[in-house]
C-alpha cells in the first residue's frame, strides 16, 4: 500500500464521516415511529342529507412527516358525533336519522378534524287515506289503504308500494302494501312509514255476527258407512238476521278417523266420538257427534290361518257381519280385502289365490269393522319327514314337536310343521295338546304326523323323573397302575322309588389319566381326576385321586376332644415305595358318624354339640378313624373353701367344682392336680391338707388349665 501523508489522510476521514451525517438525516430510520404533521377530510364542504334516502362516506387523510403522500386513516381514525339523533357515523359513515345539524369529527395520533352535517326530511309528511280511529267488522276482503308522499308545496306522491307498513297485533290484522286482512276482534294500529316520516290509523275491528250455531236435523248419534249428512252453520247477524255460512266457515274435526268434515259434511269412517267445530268471524260453535259400528263382529270362514301348496286351487273366504248368535249377514262381496303381499296370494271378493312362496295376511274390512287371516303358501315338494325320529321325555315335561321339512324341485329345503295333523298311539303315554308334546306317564307311544296323505312317526319315551343319583362311594383314592369297579349309582326317582341304574349310567372323566373301560377305570398317572355319571335328566361328579401306593399311612391325632363350636385339623401323612413320606391331608376324604355332635369339612372337625363321634375313611384299601368327644367349655374351677386353719396333725379336704358354659358343675375334686406353696408347713393330696407345722401356705388346685388357690393356717 503507498504511503499517504498524515494531513491528506487526515482530510480523507473528514470527508467519510460528513457523508454518512448527511445519509443518516435525510434518510430517516427503517424502524422509526411516523409522526402526523396534519389531519384533514377530503373535500370537506358541508354535508347535507336526506333521512331514509342517502348516506355519505368520509375519508380522513393524515400528513406525515418526511413523506409526500398523504395517508388514509379512515378505518383507524376515532370517529363522533355532536347528535347522534340527527347522523350516525362509523368509520366515517354517514347515516341520517333525523332534521337537524351536527358537526361530526376524526380524531387520529392527536389531531382532529371536523365537517358540518345538515339533514333534512325528503318530504313534509307521509298521510294516509284513514286517520284516526276506525270502527269495522270482521270482513272476508281486505281493506285498502294509500300512503302519500306531500311535499313542501303540497303536492301528493303515492308511496304505497315503498312504504314500510306494520301491525301493532298481527293477531287481530295483518298488513301488505296497504292490503288490511282483518283476522279477529280486537284493536290494531297499522303504520306506514317513508323516507323517515310515518303515519298511523287505529282500528277496532267488531264482529258483524252476534251468535254462531250449528244446526242438524236429528240427534248426533250415527253407523260408520250410512250415507253422510249436513251440518248446517247459521250465523245471527247484528240486524237479527241470519245467514247460512257452511261454505265460508272453517270447519275441523277433531278425530277424522272417526269423521270428517267438509263445508258441514259429515263422512262417517270410525267407531267414536269426535267434535266438529266451525268458526267465523271471531266466533265458534262446537258439536260432539258419537258414530257407532253398525254391526257388533266381522267374522271369516275359515277363521283359522289358510296354508296353500302353490299348486292349489283358490280358496273361498267368506265374510259376514252379525249383531248377535242366531242371525248373520254375508258381506264378502261389499267388504274391502286387502292383501299384504300380492306376490305370494292375491284376493279378490274373498277368494285367495296362490301367486308365489312366501307368507301375507289379508284383511276384510266392512263399515268400521275388520278381520285379518294369516296366508302361507307353500311350494311344491317331494316328500315330508321329521326331524327327529326318537326323543325321550320325563313324566309331566312339555315338549315341542319335531319340525317337519320338505323339498322343493331346486332342492331347498321349507318347514311344514304348522300344517301337519299330529295323533298319538297311547295317549295315555303321551298327548299332542297345543302343539306341544305332553308326557303323562312312563311308557313309550309313537306319534305320527300327516299332511295330505304323506306320513311320518316319532317314537316317544317317557321316563319317571330322576331327583337325584346317589353313589355308592363319593371319593376314590386310586393307586397309579390299579384297576377297580366302577361305583354303583341309585337314582332317586320323582315317584319316591329307587333304581339301580349301575348299568345304565353313562360315565366320563376330566382327564385321560382315569381310563373308563366297561364297568371299570384304571388309573394310569398321578392326578386328580373329576369321574361324572349321566343318566337322564341328572349328573354326579365323584373325585378321583391317583397317586403312589403308600406303605404307611399315620393319622394324627387319633383321639380328639372338642368344645362345642371349636374345630381341629387331622392330619394324614404316608410313605410311598421309595420311603419318602408324603402329606396326605387333602387326599382324605372323611365322613362322621354323628354329624349331630361333630361335622367335619376337608380334614377340619368341628364340634358342634356335647356327644361322640368317629370320623372314618378309607385310602388305598386302608381303613382310618379317628375318635371325637364334645365336650362343653370349661368356665372356671372353685374351692369350696377360701381358708381354713389347722392345728399341727390337723387336717381338711378341699372340693373343686367345674363350672361349664352349658351350665353344668362337676365334681373334679379327684381329677384336679393339688399343689402347696410350703409342703414342710402343709401338705394337700386328692384335696385333703394337712398340717405339718407352724405357718402359713397357698393350697392351689389345677383342673383343664383353670385353677383356684385357698389360705391354709397351721398354728400350734
Amino acid at each position: 500500500m503507498p504511503f499517504v501523508p498524515a494531513r491528506r489522510s487526515n482530510l480523507f476521514i473528514a470527508l467519510l464521516l460528513l457523508i454518512t451525517l448527511v445519509s443518516g438525516v435525510l434518510a430517516p430510520p427503517a424502524n422509526a415511529a411516523e409522526v402526523v404533521t396534519a389531519l384533514e377530510i377530503e373535500n370537506d364542504d358541508e354535508v347535507h342529507l336526506y333521512v331514509d334516502h342517502d348516506t355519505a362516506q368520509l375519508k380522513a387523510l393524515a400528513t406525515l412527516e418526511g413523506v409526500a403522500t398523504k395517508k388514509d386513516v379512515t378505518a383507524t381514525a376515532v370517529w363522533a358525533t355532536t347528535s347522534a339523533t340527527i347522523v350516525k357515523v362509523d368509520k366515517g359513515k354517514l347515516t341520517p336519522v333525523g332534521a337537524g345539524s351536527a358537526k361530526v369529527t376524526a380524531k387520529y395520533e392527536g389531531k382532529t378534524v371536523a365537517v358540518n352535517v345538515k339533514v333534512d326530511f325528503l318530504y313534509d309528511a307521509v298521510r294516509l287515506s284513514a286517520d284516526g280511529t276506525v270502527a269495522v267488522e270482521l270482513q272476508d276482503q281486505p281493506l285498502s289503504l294509500t300512503a302519500s308522499a306531500v311535499e313542501s308545496d303540497g303536492t301528493l306522491f303515492d308511496v304505497t308500494t315503498a312504504a314500510v307498513w306494520s301491525s301493532s297485533d298481527q293477531a287481530v290484522a295483518t298488513v301488505d302494501d296497504g292490503k288490511v286482512q282483518l283476522l279477529k276482534k280486537g284493536t290494531t294500529t297499522i303504520t306506514a312509514k317513508y323516507k323517515g316520516r310515518s303515519d298511523s290509523v287505529t282500528y277496532t275491528v267488531a264482529s258483524p255476527y252476534k251468535a254462531l250455531n250449528l244446526e242438524y236435523d236429528g240427534e248426533y248419534e250415527f253407523t260408520v258407512g250410512q250415507a253422510p249428512a249436513q251440518l248446517d252453520a247459521i250465523a245471527t247477524l247484528t240486524n237479527d238476521l241470519s245467514e247460512r255460512v257452511n261454505d265460508k266457515a272453517v270447519w275441523s274435526s277433531s278425530n277424522s278417523a272417526v269423521v270428517s268434515v267438509d263445508d258441514g259434511k259429515l263422512t262417517f269412517k270410525g267407531a267414536g266420538v269426535a267434535e266438529i267445530q266451525a268458526s267465523r268471524y271471531g266466533l265458534t260453535a262446537k258439536v260432539n257427534v258419537v258414530v257407532r259400528l253398525p254391526y257388533q263382529a266381522l267374522m271369516l270362514t275359515p277363521s283359522k290361518p289358510v296354508h296353500m301348496f302353490l299348486s292349489d286351487e283358490p280358496v273361498q273366504v267368506e265374510a259376514h257381519v252379525a249383531n248377535d248368535f242366531d242371525t248373520k249377514l254375508e258381506v264378502t262381496g261389499e267388504a274391502e280385502w286387502t292383501t299384504s303381499n300380492p306376490l305370494v296370494v292375491s284376493v279378490d271378493d274373498g277368494r285367495l289365490k296362490p301367486r308365489g312362496a312366501g307368507a301375507a295376511e289379508v284383511v276384510a274390512t266392512y263399515k268400521g269393522l275388520q278381520k285379518k287371516i294369516d296366508v302361507t303358501v307353500m311350494p311344491v315338494v317331494n316328500g315330508l319327514h321329521l326331524d327327529e325320529t326318537e326323543m325321550t321325555l320325563f313324566k309331566g315335561e312339555v315338549a315341542a314337536l319335531p319340525d317337519v321339512y320338505g323339498e322343493d324341485l331346486n332342492g331347498t329345503e321349507y318347514s311344514f310343521a304348522d300344517i301337519a295333523e299330529w295323533t298319538s298311539s297311547d295317549e295315555a303315554v303321551v298327548v299332542v295338546e297345543n302343539g306341544k308334546l305332553k308326557a303323562k306317564k312312563p311308557g313309550v307311544a309313537t306319534v305320527s304326523m300327516t299332511i295330505r296323505g304323506e306320513t311320518d312317526a316319532l317314537e316317544v319315551t317317557v321316563r319317571e323323573k330322576a331327583l337325584a343319583l346317589l353313589p355308592q362311594t363319593s371319593a376314590y383314592s386310586l393307586v397309579r397302575g390299579e384297576t377297580t369297579s366302577l361305583p354303583k349309582v341309585t337314582a332317586l326317582l320323582e315317584d319316591g322309588t329307587e333304581l339301580d341304574i349301575s348299568g345304565a349310567i353313562e360315565w366320563t372323566t376330566s382327564s385321560p389319566n382315569l381310563l373308563v373301560a366297561g364297568t371299570t377305570m384304571k388309573a394310569l398317572l398321578n392326578s386328580k381326576v373329576t369321574l361324572t355319571g349321566s343318566y337322564l335328566n341328572k349328573k354326579v361328579t365323584i373325585p378321583v385321586t391317583i397317586e403312589d401306593k403308600m406303605t404307611n399311612v399315620v393319622v394324627e391325632p387319633t383321639a380328639v376332644t372338642l368344645n362345642p363350636k371349636r374345630s381341629q385339623t387331622i392330619k394324614v401323612t404316608g410313605k410311598d415305595s421309595t420311603g419318602k413320606t408324603v402329606t396326605l391331608t387333602r387326599s382324605i376324604v372323611w365322613t362322621s358318624s354323628n354329624p349331630a355332635a361333630a361335622t367335619v369339612s376337608g380334614s377340619t372337625v368341628r364340634g358342634v354339640a356335647e356327644g361322640a363321634a368317629t370320623l372314618t375313611a378309607t385310602y388305598q384299601g386302608q381303613s382310618l378313624a379317628v375318635s371325637v368327644a364334645v365336650e362343653p367349655r370349661l368356665e372356671k374351677v372353685v374351692l369350696s373353701e377360701k381358708s381354713a386353719k389347722l392345728a399341727v396333725g390337723g387336717s381338711t379336704t378341699f372340693a373343686l367344682t367345674a363350672y361349664y358354659d352349658n351350665g353344668a358343675t362337676k365334681d373334679v375334686t379327684h381329677l384336679a392336680t393339688w399343689t402347696s406353696s410350703n409342703v414342710s408347713v402343709a401338705s394337700v393330696a386328692s384335696g385333703k391338707a394337712t398340717g405339718l407345722k407352724k405357718g402359713s401356705v397357698s393350697v392351689k388346685a389345677k383342673f383343664d388349665n383353670k385353677t383356684a388357690t385357698a389360705r391354709v393356717t397351721v398354728s400350734q
